[in-house]
């Protein structure tokens, strides 16, 4: 109780001298300020060298400490610690009194206590940050057991800074300590693998930390190599330390590490190869039979190319099916890169590997089948358009191994614990569309799924697609002898919802829109079947992914007559799976696709119901992103409807659409959307959408109006000028003048605003911002300019 008291008037004493010497400072008699001050200065005086007192207290407490045991070291190294972090003088003293020294010699005589030695670290990085771990470092260049320990306790210090991850609570675990420089910790971990003597498990920890150094910015691999990088992971693979079951997860960590430090880097991978990465890898690297010798075959192609990975199979691979799947994985990504590496020749020689692997039972009954059907359609994707049916008989072999997986025997329903289990594994896959890369597909204990057939036709199906798409002298091959099965396949009941939509995509790059509109209306109780209609009918009306990987542009759409039932049946899903907000999200998003193609007379029957199915949708799922989007979408269809029209066509589609509109309330559920995903991040083109529905039902000037009540800068004012822009290139009735003259000031008002924020301000604004700002107000200012310069 006294000593509180104590404390309490210590602190307020201290609080008094401060403001005594504050207020000093101020006073205007001349006499009186010069004997404050120097009253003031004698008070801090007194507390600076009672601060220094016990800065040099605690330093020799704790060489006093070192003697009595580690946990009374334990102690003043929190306190130490603790004086850091709360005040910047008291950590330059302690540096200036060897604080770092003192703390290395207690820790030296302690190497056993890693809770100690942890701590001893997080506690030098509290005075110093990296300089301060950098001298530590130095300070421990030898090789004696207590040195080395202390290496160890500074590599898993610069792991966890990267990665987040601790092995216990530490003192860093009670608060976020100051951001190293990415470079600096890279030097670090460098100079501490140089010194060696390093543990299986540290080793391990360095090798991530630099793997998610590099892999957030590649531009640092060439710190690594320049530091002697290659040379030293490929002696690390060779060291005790990676031999055995025990060093699986360094082998592992060595190879992604490599991958990692190749992509995109010729300089690295060019060291890698004269330090003999290729050789170890082969050697070393797949001595295991799991995620270890998976990850090495990755590295090797990424490092020495394809032929590297053949000739590993062929001598790695019988019988090792880690080998097998790291294998194929590297075919695949070797193959999308082959025309850029020169190795195209070796295309068929991989494409008869494939082959004799699909027809090897061991593979054909593993999960490793659908990696080598997939590294088969990548193959058969570059060469196929160039050696149509008949001309070359290892591509004929390849084409027919894919629709011979597309017609293997379905699952049966009845074997319903092999399906549940099936469709679990699937489900919990990479989502729709994800790509590979280098180092994110391998990993999963999917050497015996439960159903490889599904898998495998999951990939079957995605290369039948892509063939039927990039080499028309097949499609006609493709479309007669895999149909059929493809069909039976959606029809069966048993494709999980990722098939399902592989295999609607399949079909309707042979078929097109009428077998989708065909099967989603035999289908129409099943919202996975539905689902994946929807997203195929997506896919070949977005002209907007034309470019994307999955378009199917060029697909058959049909007969103009087609397209109003089609409509049809999208908003039939919508009303039969109103709980589904996928089957929401996309089917608004096919009825803004369908729309612009439909008569005038249909659209006086249709548009009415158009609008009520997508605003039922919205009002139903007003806070979810994509069902917003897709919504808001339609609503900016609905609401362009009238351009290129006569203008009765025009006039009496107005009457209609401004009816339906008002009826379902939409003018407020888009104010409401503007509120909502204002300030939500990459919601750029759902925010577009909704200013130009906005400015389409409320006004041009009242949406002008709404984007001036936004913070300079946001998102929201980007995404309106330029919907602004985009709405008023196509409809030159959009802007009155007194609207046009609206948008110019307003332009010219939000850059002066951002350019004084970005002058005044505290440096936090992106310079992109400022960009795409300057951009879309330039845009939309000369566009108006010239409307008004035109009706002067």
């Amino acid at each position: 109780m006294c000593l509180q008291s104590s404390e309490d008037r210590a602190q307020s004493a201290l609080t008094a001298v401060a403001e005594f010497a504050t207020v000093a400072s101020q006073v205007q008699h001349d006499e009186l300020r010069s004997a404050s001050l120097k009253v003031a200065h004698e008070a801090l005086a007194q507390c600076e060298s009672h601060g220094q007192r016990c800065v040099c207290f605690l330093l020799e407490a704790l060489q006093k400490s070192a003697e009595a045991g580690a946990c009374a070291v334990q102690d003043v190294v929190w306190m130490v610690y603790k004086v850091a972090r709360k005040s910047d003088t008291a950590r330059a003293w302690i540096l200036q009194a060897g604080g770092i020294q003192v703390i290395q010699v207690a820790l030296l005589r302690h190497r056993t206590e890693s809770e100690l030695l942890e701590n001893g670290i997080w506690t030098v990085y509290a005075l110093d940050g990296i300089r301060g771990l950098a001298e530590l470092l130095e300070r421990c260049r030898g090789t004696s057991p207590e040195e080395i320990a202390i290496r160890v306790a500074l590599c898993w210090a610069v792991y966890q800074l990267v990665c987040g991850r601790t092995k216990r609570e530490t003192f860093a675990s009670d608060r976020t300590l100051e951001v190293a420089p990415p470079a600096n910790l890279i030097l670090l971990v460098m100079e501490a693998l140089s010194r060696g003597g390093l543990d299986t498990d540290t080793l391990w920890a360095c090798c991530r930390a630099l793997d998610t150094l590099v892999d957030k910015d590649s531009r640092l691999g060439c710190i690594v190599i320049s530091r002697g990088g290659g040379q030293l992971l490929v002696q690390m693979l060779r060291s005790p330390a990676a031999m055995g079951p025990a060093g699986e997860d360094l082998r592992k960590a060595i190879a992604c590490l490599m991958i990692t430090l190749v992509e995109g880097n010729t300089e690295a991978m060019q060291a890698l190869r004269m330090a003999g990465a290729a050789r170890v890898l082969v050697e070393e690297g797949l001595q295991g039979n799991r995620h270890d010798a998976e990850a090495a075959m990755w590295a090797l192609g990424a490092i020495d190319g394809l032929g590297a990975v053949l000739q590993a199979i062929q001598s790695k691979g019988p019988g090792n099916l880690a080998v097998l799947k790291g294998g194929v994985h590297a075919i695949t990504e070797c193959t999308h890169a082959a025309e850029e590496r020169g190795e195209v020749a070796l295309l068929p020689a991989a494409l008869s590997l494939l082959l004799d692997l699909v027809g090897q039972q061991d593979v054909a009954a593993s999960g490793i089948l659908r990696w080598c059907i997939k590294a088969l359609g990548a193959i058969l994707a570059i060469v196929a358009p160039h050696a149509p049916p008949g001309r070359a008989g290892d591509v004929d072999r390849g084409v027919e191994a894919l629709i011979a997986q597309v017609s293997r025997r379905v699952p049966s329903t009845s074997n319903s614990q092999g399906s549940a289990a099936a469709k679990a594994n699937l489900a919990s896959e990479e989502s729709w569309g994800d790509s590979i890369g280098w180092a994110n597909s391998w990993g999963g204990d999917d050497y015996d799924e439960p159903c490889p057939v599904a898998a495998a036709t999951e990939a079957a199906a995605e290369a039948i697609g892509r063939l039927a798409m990039s080499a028309p002298e097949w499609r006609g091959v493709l479309k007669r002898f895999s149909m059929e099965a493809l069909t039976q396949w959606i029809r069966s009941g048993n494709a999980d919802r990722r098939l399902q939509k592989y295999l609607f995509w399949a079909a309707a790059s042979m078929s097109g829109l009428p077998f989708v509109a065909a099967e989603m209306q035999l289908h129409m109780a099943d919202v996975g079947a539905v689902d994946a209609a929807l997203c195929t009918i997506i896919d070949i009306l977005d002209e907007d992914i034309i470019a994307g990987e999955y378009t199917l542009a060029g697909a058959e759409r049909g007969e103009e007559a087609d397209l109003p039932p089609l409509l049809g049946l999208a908003m039939d899903a919508m009303r039969q799976h109103s709980s589904a907000a996928e089957v929401q999200s996309r089917g608004a998003t096919c009825i803004g696709l369908l729309v612009p193609n439909l008569s005038s007379a249909m659209l006086h029957t249709i548009a009415p119901a158009a609008v009520s199915a997508v605003m039922t949708g919205f009002k139903r799922f007003p806070r979810r992103n994509d069902v917003a989007h897709g919504c808001l979408s339609a609503l900016r269809a609905l609401c362009g409807l009238c351009r290129r029209r006569s203008a009765s066509e025009r006039a009496n589609l107005e009457v209609v659409l401004a009816a339906a509109v008002r009826a379902e309330g939409a003018q407020d559920f888009v104010k409401e959307a503007l509120d909502i995903f204002g300030s939500y991040g990459n919601s750029a083109e759902l925010l577009e959408d909704a200013a130009a529905v906005y400015a389409q039902l409320v006004g041009v000037e009242a949406l002008l109006k709404r984007l001036m009540e936004e913070p300079c800068g946001s998102q929201l004012r980007v995404a309106g000028l330029k919907a602004l822009f985009e709405e008023g290139r196509a409809d030159a009735e959009l802007f009155t003048a007194r609207a046009a003259t609206a948008a110019v000031q307003t332009c010219e008002k939000m850059v002066m605003e951002f350019a004084e924020k970005v002058g005044s301000a505290s440096g936090d604004s992106d310079p992109q911002d400022s960009t795409r700002l300057h951009e879309v107000a330039s845009l939309l200012s000369g566009l108006c300019q010239g409307r008004l310069m035109a009706a002067s």
